[in-house]
């Protein structure tokens, strides 16, 4: 097949990958090691998010270092290193996440075979266990079931059974992703507005709407240290960008009246 031929040819760097780090000098290392010793990368861009704080890696053939001098925010720090991607493809990885091998491969093979998906992420595990990455848009149901475990009794949340089999979806985690570089730039990457949080499913809900797919494809492994950064963080700063993030995502997937309720029930002003 067209896909697995391209990827047995040795050189032939078919994405590139973009990683924004924020204090995560201590994991950042294994990360790179991981996505370098795949035969289907190109280039790797860190976008150092967090000056001052030791990055765990130095620029190197094939590795670049942006250093935007801030804190962009994850969207707004992938799109700082957007303009230097020059593959078909481009992947966006945590920092916390080791890649096994052939992940990049299975990808770039789906994607060749696949011309109408835009975008998709493959299988990943959070200790060990199936994380559950494929995800319904963003809905009032969705948000007030979840806290109390209610999502998959609603139908609101994929069930874990659901991520043993490939399927077309509505959005996915944002922890590892993997897209058509022609595709992000027809919808212009992240949106900018969007600090941290949210900015995931607005992407998928924006390529959808431009005519692309989604895709969680299971196959692959990556294993993900879920929520190290923001761990780094105050938790209620971080609750609170959560909370302000989901307003806003109901806002724009379902209108305003799903997300006045939401604030209403929150405490929060609409």
């Amino acid at each position: 097949m067209l896909g697995e031929d391209r990827v047995l040819q040795e050189g032939l760097n078919l994405i590139d990958v973009i990683v924004v780090a924020y204090r995560t000098g201590d994991v950042l290392p294994r990360c790179l090691e991981s996505i370098r010793a795949d035969p289907s990368v190109g280039h790797v861009y860190i976008v150092d998010n967090s000056p001052g704080h030791p990055l765990g890696v130095l620029p190197s053939e094939g590795v670049t270092i942006v250093e935007p001098g801030e804190n962009l925010g994850f969207g707004n720090g992938v799109n700082a290193a957007a303009p230097l991607v020059s593959t078909e493809y481009v992947a966006v990885v945590n920092p916390d996440l080791v890649v096994q091998k052939g992940v990049f491969g299975k990808c770039v093979n789906f994607l060749d075979e696949n011309h109408g998906v835009g975008l998709l992420s493959p299988r990943v595990y959070v200790d060990g266990s199936l994380f559950r990455t494929s995800e319904h848009d963003a809905s009032l149901p969705r948000y007030l079931s979840h806290p109390v475990g209610l999502g998959r009794i609603f139908g609101v949340e994929r069930p874990t059974r659901h991520h043993y089999r490939t399927h077309e979806t509505d959005a996915v985690n944002g922890a590892f992703i993997i897209a058509r570089t022609s595709a992000l730039e027809q919808i212009g990457w992240f949106d900018k507005s969007i600090f941290l949080f949210g900015e995931e499913i607005d992407m998928c809900r924006r390529l959808r709407r431009s005519g692309w797919k989604v895709v969680y494809l299971a196959d692959g492994r990556v294993d993900h240290l879920d929520g190290y950064s923001a761990a780094r963080e105050d938790d209620v700063v971080i609750r609170q960008l959560r909370r302000s993030a989901r307003v806003e995502q109901l806002r724009r997937a379902r209108g305003v009246w799903q997300a006045r309720v939401y604030s209403v029930l929150l405490g929060l002003r609409p």
